[in-house]
Protein backbone atom coordinates (compact mmCIF):
# COMPACT_ATOMS: atom_id res chain seq x y z
CA UNK A 1 0.00 0.00 0.00
CA UNK A 2 1.46 2.82 -1.50
CA UNK A 3 0.98 6.14 1.01
CA UNK A 4 3.21 8.98 0.93
CA UNK A 5 1.84 10.33 4.54
CA UNK A 6 1.87 7.63 6.50
CA UNK A 7 4.89 7.33 9.02
CA UNK A 8 7.54 5.02 7.80
CA UNK A 9 7.28 2.60 10.81
CA UNK A 10 4.40 1.53 9.30
CA UNK A 11 4.96 0.75 5.91
CA UNK A 12 5.19 -2.22 5.38
CA UNK A 13 2.12 -3.08 7.93
CA UNK A 14 -0.44 -5.68 8.16
CA UNK A 15 0.56 -7.11 5.05
CA UNK A 16 0.20 -10.86 6.58
CA UNK A 17 -1.50 -12.42 9.79
CA UNK A 18 0.12 -11.66 12.32
CA UNK A 19 0.92 -9.59 15.85
CA UNK A 20 2.95 -6.07 15.39
CA UNK A 21 3.52 -3.14 18.28
CA UNK A 22 5.37 -0.25 18.11
CA UNK A 23 6.51 1.76 21.09
CA UNK A 24 6.20 6.11 21.18
CA UNK A 25 10.09 6.82 21.42
CA UNK A 26 11.03 10.00 22.18
CA UNK A 27 7.46 11.24 20.52
CA UNK A 28 8.72 9.09 17.47
CA UNK A 29 6.99 5.76 16.46
CA UNK A 30 9.99 2.59 16.77
CA UNK A 31 8.99 -0.92 16.11
CA UNK A 32 9.73 -3.88 18.97
CA UNK A 33 11.28 -6.94 18.62
CA UNK A 34 8.83 -10.08 18.74
CA UNK A 35 10.70 -11.61 21.83
CA UNK A 36 9.77 -8.17 24.34
CA UNK A 37 5.48 -9.08 22.86
CA UNK A 38 3.85 -8.66 25.94
CA UNK A 39 6.08 -6.46 27.77
CA UNK A 40 5.11 -3.00 28.38
CA UNK A 41 6.72 -0.20 30.76
CA UNK A 42 4.00 1.34 32.62
CA UNK A 43 5.21 5.01 31.59
CA UNK A 44 5.05 4.27 28.01
CA UNK A 45 2.38 4.52 25.25
CA UNK A 46 2.44 1.40 22.21
CA UNK A 47 0.43 0.69 19.07
CA UNK A 48 -1.03 -2.61 18.85
CA UNK A 49 -1.77 -4.59 15.34
CA UNK A 50 -3.37 -7.28 15.05
CA UNK A 51 -4.09 -8.87 11.56
CA UNK A 52 -6.07 -11.97 10.77
CA UNK A 53 -7.36 -13.66 7.60
CA UNK A 54 -10.61 -14.08 6.97
CA UNK A 55 -11.96 -17.76 6.95
CA UNK A 56 -14.31 -17.51 4.66
CA UNK A 57 -12.96 -15.10 1.62
CA UNK A 58 -9.28 -14.75 2.53
CA UNK A 59 -9.38 -11.19 3.13
CA UNK A 60 -6.96 -9.60 5.90
CA UNK A 61 -8.93 -7.96 8.28
CA UNK A 62 -7.53 -5.65 11.40
CA UNK A 63 -7.82 -4.49 14.81
CA UNK A 64 -5.46 -1.63 16.05
CA UNK A 65 -4.97 -0.37 19.92
CA UNK A 66 -3.26 2.14 21.43
CA UNK A 67 -1.72 1.46 24.85
CA UNK A 68 -1.59 3.73 27.57
CA UNK A 69 0.81 3.19 30.52
CA UNK A 70 -0.44 4.53 34.10
CA UNK A 71 2.08 6.81 33.86
CA UNK A 72 2.18 7.54 30.12
CA UNK A 73 2.64 11.34 29.41
CA UNK A 74 -0.16 13.33 27.76
CA UNK A 75 2.38 14.59 24.68
CA UNK A 76 2.93 9.98 24.12
CA UNK A 77 -0.65 9.56 24.86
CA UNK A 78 -1.22 11.86 22.03
CA UNK A 79 0.94 10.62 19.62
CA UNK A 80 -0.03 7.25 19.81
CA UNK A 81 -3.66 8.06 19.00
CA UNK A 82 -2.94 10.48 16.51
CA UNK A 83 -0.62 7.74 14.82
CA UNK A 84 -2.97 5.23 15.46
CA UNK A 85 -5.55 7.40 13.32
CA UNK A 86 -2.75 7.25 10.72
CA UNK A 87 -2.24 3.57 10.73
CA UNK A 88 -6.05 3.35 9.98
CA UNK A 89 -5.59 6.03 7.14
CA UNK A 90 -2.49 3.77 5.97
CA UNK A 91 -5.23 0.47 5.80
CA UNK A 92 -7.68 2.21 4.13
CA UNK A 93 -10.15 2.51 7.18
CA UNK A 94 -10.71 -1.01 7.71
CA UNK A 95 -9.40 -1.62 11.14
CA UNK A 96 -11.28 -1.77 14.00
CA UNK A 97 -10.13 0.69 16.57
CA UNK A 98 -9.56 0.75 20.36
CA UNK A 99 -8.31 2.52 23.10
CA UNK A 100 -6.90 0.09 25.92
CA UNK A 101 -5.95 1.39 29.78
CA UNK A 102 -3.15 -0.41 31.41
CA UNK A 103 -4.94 -2.76 34.00
CA UNK A 104 -8.30 -2.50 32.03
CA UNK A 105 -7.29 -3.97 28.68
CA UNK A 106 -10.01 -5.89 27.30
CA UNK A 107 -10.48 -9.77 26.59
CA UNK A 108 -9.62 -9.08 23.15
CA UNK A 109 -6.49 -7.65 23.84
CA UNK A 110 -5.62 -9.75 26.57
CA UNK A 111 -6.17 -12.98 24.07
CA UNK A 112 -2.95 -11.90 21.84
CA UNK A 113 -0.63 -13.10 24.55
CA UNK A 114 -0.89 -17.12 25.59
CA UNK A 115 1.46 -16.35 28.56
CA UNK A 116 -0.17 -13.33 29.96
CA UNK A 117 1.56 -9.53 29.45
CA UNK A 118 4.07 -8.19 32.11
CA UNK A 119 4.15 -4.17 33.37
CA UNK A 120 7.30 -3.19 33.68
CA UNK A 121 8.07 0.29 35.93
CA UNK A 122 9.58 3.28 34.03
CA UNK A 123 9.56 4.35 30.63
CA UNK A 124 11.49 4.41 27.40
CA UNK A 125 14.49 5.41 29.35
CA UNK A 126 14.41 2.19 31.24
CA UNK A 127 14.64 0.23 27.83
CA UNK A 128 17.45 2.07 27.21
CA UNK A 129 19.75 1.59 29.99
CA UNK A 130 23.04 -0.32 29.17
CA UNK A 131 22.83 -4.16 30.39
CA UNK A 132 25.72 -6.01 32.40
CA UNK A 133 26.33 -9.55 31.29
CA UNK A 134 24.99 -11.06 34.54
CA UNK A 135 24.33 -8.39 36.75
CA UNK A 136 19.93 -8.29 37.24
CA UNK A 137 17.85 -5.59 38.64
CA UNK A 138 16.53 -6.98 41.95
CA UNK A 139 12.28 -6.95 41.15
CA UNK A 140 8.96 -8.05 42.81
CA UNK A 141 6.24 -9.19 40.69
CA UNK A 142 2.40 -9.24 41.56
CA UNK A 143 1.04 -11.95 39.70
CA UNK A 144 -2.99 -12.25 39.19
CA UNK A 145 -5.74 -13.41 37.13
CA UNK A 146 -7.21 -16.51 36.17
CA UNK A 147 -7.73 -16.83 32.40
CA UNK A 148 -6.28 -13.28 31.62
CA UNK A 149 -2.64 -13.13 34.20
CA UNK A 150 -0.88 -10.00 34.24
CA UNK A 151 2.29 -9.94 35.77
CA UNK A 152 3.07 -6.18 37.21
CA UNK A 153 6.05 -5.23 38.41
CA UNK A 154 5.68 -3.34 42.40
CA UNK A 155 7.71 -1.94 44.84
CA UNK A 156 10.55 -4.15 45.88
CA UNK A 157 8.66 -4.10 49.92
CA UNK A 158 6.68 -6.14 52.20
CA UNK A 159 4.28 -3.77 52.05
CA UNK A 160 3.45 -4.81 48.42
CA UNK A 161 2.10 -8.22 49.29
CA UNK A 162 -0.71 -9.99 50.60
CA UNK A 163 -2.12 -13.05 51.77
CA UNK A 164 -4.88 -13.72 48.61
CA UNK A 165 -2.08 -13.12 45.68
CA UNK A 166 1.56 -14.80 44.38
CA UNK A 167 4.47 -12.62 43.96
CA UNK A 168 7.67 -13.33 42.49
CA UNK A 169 11.16 -11.76 43.57
CA UNK A 170 13.65 -11.99 40.89
CA UNK A 171 17.08 -11.50 42.29
CA UNK A 172 19.02 -12.78 39.39
CA UNK A 173 20.40 -16.15 40.02
CA UNK A 174 17.49 -16.81 42.14
CA UNK A 175 13.80 -16.61 41.86
CA UNK A 176 11.37 -16.82 44.29
CA UNK A 177 7.82 -17.75 44.19
CA UNK A 178 6.33 -16.39 47.08
CA UNK A 179 2.00 -18.19 47.18
CA UNK A 180 0.14 -16.09 49.67
CA UNK A 181 -1.61 -18.69 52.13
CA UNK A 182 -5.35 -18.01 50.44
CA UNK A 183 -3.73 -17.85 47.02
CA UNK A 184 -5.73 -20.29 44.60
CA UNK A 185 -4.26 -22.65 42.77
CA UNK A 186 -4.17 -21.48 39.66
CA UNK A 187 -2.46 -18.42 40.48
CA UNK A 188 0.21 -20.65 42.36
CA UNK A 189 0.68 -22.36 39.25
CA UNK A 190 1.27 -19.62 36.73
CA UNK A 191 3.32 -18.32 39.59
CA UNK A 192 5.89 -21.18 38.60
CA UNK A 193 5.07 -20.55 35.15
CA UNK A 194 6.25 -17.21 34.88
CA UNK A 195 9.36 -18.17 36.93
CA UNK A 196 10.27 -20.98 34.83
CA UNK A 197 9.93 -18.42 31.64
CA UNK A 198 11.96 -15.83 33.58
CA UNK A 199 14.34 -18.89 34.01
CA UNK A 200 14.52 -20.28 30.41
CA UNK A 201 14.39 -17.14 28.25
CA UNK A 202 15.94 -14.70 30.36
CA UNK A 203 18.43 -16.68 32.06
CA UNK A 204 19.35 -19.73 29.46
CA UNK A 205 18.28 -21.84 32.37
CA UNK A 206 20.80 -21.24 35.19
CA UNK A 207 18.70 -19.54 37.32
CA UNK A 208 17.46 -21.73 40.33
CA UNK A 209 13.56 -21.31 41.47
CA UNK A 210 12.24 -21.74 45.31
CA UNK A 211 8.68 -21.90 45.59
CA UNK A 212 7.70 -20.38 49.13
CA UNK A 213 4.17 -22.01 50.63
CA UNK A 214 4.18 -23.26 53.66
CA UNK A 215 6.85 -21.27 55.09
CA UNK A 216 5.23 -18.31 53.44
CA UNK A 217 5.36 -15.64 56.49
CA UNK A 218 8.81 -17.08 58.57
CA UNK A 219 11.37 -17.47 54.84
CA UNK A 220 14.36 -15.87 56.05
CA UNK A 221 16.09 -16.29 52.37
CA UNK A 222 12.97 -14.37 50.77
CA UNK A 223 12.52 -11.86 53.64
CA UNK A 224 16.30 -11.02 53.63
CA UNK A 225 16.48 -10.72 49.72
CA UNK A 226 13.35 -8.46 49.61
CA UNK A 227 14.83 -6.02 52.72
CA UNK A 228 11.63 -6.01 54.59
CA UNK A 229 9.49 -8.32 57.33
CA UNK A 230 6.44 -6.82 58.48
CA UNK A 231 2.91 -7.60 59.12
CA UNK A 232 1.34 -8.65 55.75
CA UNK A 233 -2.39 -7.75 54.40
CA UNK A 234 -5.04 -10.40 54.56
CA UNK A 235 -7.05 -11.06 51.74
CA UNK A 236 -6.35 -10.19 47.82
CA UNK A 237 -5.85 -7.01 46.08
CA UNK A 238 -8.83 -6.10 44.27
CA UNK A 239 -9.67 -3.80 41.48
CA UNK A 240 -11.79 -0.72 41.29
CA UNK A 241 -13.33 -1.96 38.13
CA UNK A 242 -15.38 -4.61 39.67
CA UNK A 243 -17.54 -2.06 41.13
CA UNK A 244 -17.87 -0.77 37.79
CA UNK A 245 -18.40 -3.26 35.60
CA UNK A 246 -21.64 -4.47 38.32
CA UNK A 247 -23.08 -1.02 38.38
CA UNK A 248 -26.25 -0.06 37.71
CA UNK A 249 -25.46 2.05 34.88
CA UNK A 250 -27.43 0.26 31.96
CA UNK A 251 -28.98 2.04 29.89
CA UNK A 252 -27.77 2.34 26.53
CA UNK A 253 -27.61 5.88 24.39
CA UNK A 254 -27.10 6.69 21.00
CA UNK A 255 -25.71 10.48 20.81
CA UNK A 256 -24.58 12.78 17.77
CA UNK A 257 -21.34 14.81 18.74
CA UNK A 258 -20.00 17.73 16.93
CA UNK A 259 -16.90 20.37 18.40
CA UNK A 260 -17.63 23.06 15.26
CA UNK A 261 -18.73 25.55 18.00
CA UNK A 262 -15.14 25.28 19.62
CA UNK A 263 -16.43 22.88 22.73
CA UNK A 264 -17.99 19.09 22.59
CA UNK A 265 -21.62 19.33 21.82
CA UNK A 266 -23.95 16.09 22.28
CA UNK A 267 -26.96 15.70 21.66
CA UNK A 268 -28.81 12.40 22.28
CA UNK A 269 -30.55 10.96 19.36
CA UNK A 270 -32.07 7.66 20.79
CA UNK A 271 -32.35 4.92 22.99
CA UNK A 272 -32.03 1.55 22.39
CA UNK A 273 -33.22 -0.49 20.46
CA UNK A 274 -32.01 1.66 17.92
CA UNK A 275 -32.63 1.51 14.29
CA UNK A 276 -29.50 1.98 11.67
CA UNK A 277 -31.64 5.15 10.36
CA UNK A 278 -30.44 7.06 13.70
CA UNK A 279 -26.92 6.82 11.93
CA UNK A 280 -25.72 9.75 9.46
CA UNK A 281 -22.96 9.04 7.49
CA UNK A 282 -22.07 12.82 7.39
CA UNK A 283 -21.83 13.08 10.86
CA UNK A 284 -19.73 11.42 14.26
CA UNK A 285 -22.07 9.17 17.05
CA UNK A 286 -21.42 7.87 20.63
CA UNK A 287 -23.19 5.10 21.26
CA UNK A 288 -22.90 5.13 25.29
CA UNK A 289 -23.52 0.92 26.25
CA UNK A 290 -22.69 1.79 30.28
CA UNK A 291 -20.26 -0.94 31.63
CA UNK A 292 -19.71 -2.35 28.35
CA UNK A 293 -17.98 0.96 27.43
CA UNK A 294 -18.47 3.44 24.40
CA UNK A 295 -18.29 3.34 20.51
CA UNK A 296 -17.56 5.72 18.00
CA UNK A 297 -18.78 5.42 15.13
CA UNK A 298 -17.19 7.69 12.27
CA UNK A 299 -19.31 8.44 9.20
CA UNK A 300 -18.26 7.99 5.76
CA UNK A 301 -19.00 11.30 4.83
CA UNK A 302 -16.92 12.97 7.76
CA UNK A 303 -14.04 15.21 7.06
CA UNK A 304 -10.47 14.29 7.68
CA UNK A 305 -10.28 16.57 10.64
CA UNK A 306 -13.47 15.16 12.42
CA UNK A 307 -12.12 11.65 11.69
CA UNK A 308 -8.74 12.83 13.89
CA UNK A 309 -10.89 14.15 16.44
CA UNK A 310 -12.76 10.98 17.47
CA UNK A 311 -10.53 10.16 19.69
CA UNK A 312 -10.26 13.69 21.85
CA UNK A 313 -14.36 13.60 21.54
CA UNK A 314 -14.40 10.03 23.18
CA UNK A 315 -11.86 11.12 26.20
CA UNK A 316 -14.00 14.64 26.34
CA UNK A 317 -17.34 12.84 26.49
CA UNK A 318 -15.99 10.30 29.50
CA UNK A 319 -15.01 13.51 31.23
CA UNK A 320 -18.65 15.22 30.23
CA UNK A 321 -20.30 11.59 31.99
CA UNK A 322 -18.03 11.35 34.80
CA UNK A 323 -16.95 7.92 33.79
CA UNK A 324 -13.46 6.39 34.24
CA UNK A 325 -10.73 6.92 32.47
CA UNK A 326 -10.32 3.28 31.74
CA UNK A 327 -13.92 2.81 30.29
CA UNK A 328 -13.14 0.34 26.98
CA UNK A 329 -13.94 2.87 23.72
CA UNK A 330 -13.99 1.39 20.41
CA UNK A 331 -13.67 3.19 16.73
CA UNK A 332 -15.43 2.07 14.26
CA UNK A 333 -15.76 3.20 10.48
CA UNK A 334 -19.28 3.46 8.28
CA UNK A 335 -19.20 0.17 6.83
CA UNK A 336 -16.65 -2.01 9.40
CA UNK A 337 -19.13 -2.03 12.01
CA UNK A 338 -18.58 -5.19 14.51
CA UNK A 339 -21.33 -8.10 15.24
CA UNK A 340 -21.37 -6.80 19.06
CA UNK A 341 -21.79 -3.10 17.51
CA UNK A 342 -24.78 -4.23 15.26
CA UNK A 343 -25.98 -6.18 18.34
CA UNK A 344 -27.30 -2.86 19.58
CA UNK A 345 -29.73 -2.66 16.62
CA UNK A 346 -33.07 -3.74 15.67
CA UNK A 347 -31.88 -4.30 12.68
CA UNK A 348 -28.86 -4.45 10.37
CA UNK A 349 -28.39 -4.18 6.40
CA UNK A 350 -24.99 -4.18 4.95
CA UNK A 351 -25.30 -2.70 1.76
CA UNK A 352 -23.41 -4.38 -1.35
CA UNK A 353 -21.71 -1.39 -3.38
CA UNK A 354 -22.80 -2.62 -6.47
CA UNK A 355 -25.68 -4.08 -6.16
CA UNK A 356 -27.77 -1.78 -3.70
CA UNK A 357 -28.45 -5.43 -1.94
CA UNK A 358 -26.85 -6.81 1.30
CA UNK A 359 -27.34 -9.24 4.61
CA UNK A 360 -29.48 -8.39 7.05
CA UNK A 361 -28.40 -8.88 10.62
CA UNK A 362 -30.87 -9.58 13.54
CA UNK A 363 -30.15 -10.52 17.10
CA UNK A 364 -30.80 -14.02 16.09
CA UNK A 365 -28.24 -15.06 13.75
CA UNK A 366 -25.37 -12.62 15.11
CA UNK A 367 -23.25 -15.38 16.87
CA UNK A 368 -20.60 -14.38 18.40
CA UNK A 369 -18.17 -10.81 18.69
CA UNK A 370 -14.72 -10.38 17.67
CA UNK A 371 -14.37 -12.15 21.43
CA UNK A 372 -16.04 -15.23 21.00
CA UNK A 373 -18.80 -13.94 23.37
CA UNK A 374 -22.19 -15.28 22.57
CA UNK A 375 -24.60 -12.55 21.27
CA UNK A 376 -27.78 -12.75 22.71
Amino acid sequence: MEDTNVDDAFRSAGQSPGLEIWRIEKLKVVPQEKATHGEFYSGDSYIILKTNKNSRSDKLEWDVHFWLGNETSQDEQGVAAYKTVELDDYLRGAPVQHREVQDHESKLFLSYFKHGIKYLSGGVESGFKKVERGVYEKRLFHIKGKRNVRVKQVRCDCSSLNQGDVFLLDCGATLHVWNGPTSSHFERLKGAQVAKRIRDSERSGKAEIRIIDRLWDIDAKFFGELGSHEDIAEGAEGGDDTAYEHSAHDKTTLYSVSDSSGDLEVKEVAKKPFSQNDLDSSDCFILDAGSSGIYVWIGKQCSQNEKRSAWKHATDFLTLKGYPDWTKVTRLADGGETPMFKEYFKSWRDWNDQMGLGNIYTKENIARDREGNMLM
